[in-house]
């Protein structure tokens, strides 16, 4: 009897073994219930985080999960998978879906998204009440972009009431908050005196604030100010490196400075080669007062051969984009 008493106890004891291996293996296999949370923030892994782990199919599923919980910023990232067509096929319809969804929810991204929409007329009726609408309601909620819209909007009195000052509240409002094309515009408002005193040394710390973020008509604005000693004291060479700054992001105005300094030989070396060069960047993207210098410069051979093809080309150019100094060299020099 105690035998067959401790051999039951060794089967009793393998099987409750067995059952707590089998439930500890179906616990580590079983999915982890996740808060909509945590679903967004792995989808925003797998869809924009390291190269290794992109995988925006995975993205997908983990943002329609949260989505489906109604949560907002997943209803508002899954419009946006669709808009641009990230992982599935776009569709503006299924887009605007979430954006609305989204903006029920409260999320001022998708305010700003479906106010895009609706002013754009992109894939609705434009309807620009209902646009101002939603970017009064992403703007209220702190979203720059909103704000800065706004102020666009009021300053035109475009779909509103024109009315310049709430524009500047709404732009100052952008601003606090960093966006680049705020403070350029509050900038210009203080350098012009436009709604406020003319201030330019306000206009200066708004450009500045601007161009440290790399906005390119920010740095040109700086470059100008310094050029000229204009609000600031004057100093070329810092005047040269905000030129160069906004250069080298394709602004056209500074690619024509660049190449008046170095032509003229203000604040640096002559150097004609290095003219021709800026004014070439300058007049490819159409800048008329380039195109005119480019093709005196073939006409004359200054830092470069004498080319009077290029010359009548490039003064034609400059005729056409209504410079009336080109027009004149043109008959003068070509009889045309």
């Amino acid at each position: 009897m105690k035998k067959t008493g401790w051999k039951a106890a060794i089967i009793l004891a393998a099987i409750a073994l067995g059952a707590l291996l089998f439930w500890g293996a179906f616990k580590l296999n079983r999915p982890t219930a996740k808060t909509p949370q945590e679903e967004l923030k792995l989808a925003l892994k797998y869809a924009h985080g390291d190269s290794s782990n992109i995988d925006k199919s995975k993205a997908l599923t983990l943002i329609q999960q949260a989505a489906n919980k109604g949560f907002a910023p997943a209803e508002y990232a899954l419009g946006t998978f669709y808009y641009k067509g990230e992982a599935v096929a776009a569709d503006k319809s299924k887009a605007l879906y979430w954006y609305q969804q989204a903006v029920t929810h409260g999320d001022a991204d998708a305010a700003l998204a479906l106010g895009n929409m609706y002013y754009n007329g992109d894939s609705i009726a434009p309807d620009k009440s209902k646009s101002v609408d939603l970017y009064q309601q992403a703007a209220n909620q702190g979203n720059a972009q909103a704000q800065l819209n706004l102020g666009l909007m009021f300053s035109r009195g475009d779909a509103v009431s024109l009315d310049k000052t709430k524009a500047l509240y709404w732009y100052q409002q952008a601003a606090d908050k960093g966006n680049p094309q705020a403070e350029l515009i509050l900038g210009n408002m203080y350098y012009n005196g436009e709604t406020v005193p003319l201030d330019k040394t306000k206009a200066f710390e708004w450009y500045q604030k601007a161009a440290n973020q790399g906005n390119a008509a920010a740095e040109l604005n700086l470059g100008l100010m310094y050029a000229h000693g204009d609000g600031v004291p004057l100093d070329k060479n810092k005047s040269l490196s905000w030129y160069q700054k906004a250069a080298e992001q394709g602004d056209a105005q500074a690619e024509y400075s660049l190449g008046n300094m170095y032509y003229n030989g203000d604040g640096v070396a002559v150097d004609k080669a290095k003219a021709l060069s800026w004014y070439q960047q300058a007049a490819n993207h159409g800048l008329a007062q380039a195109e005119l210098a480019l093709g005196i410069m073939f006409y004359n051979g200054e830092g470069v051969t004498v080319d009077k093809n290029n010359a009548a080309y490039w003064l034609k150019q400059a005729a056409n984009h209504g410079n009336d100094t080109a027009k004149y060299q043109l008959k003068l020099w070509f009889n045309s």
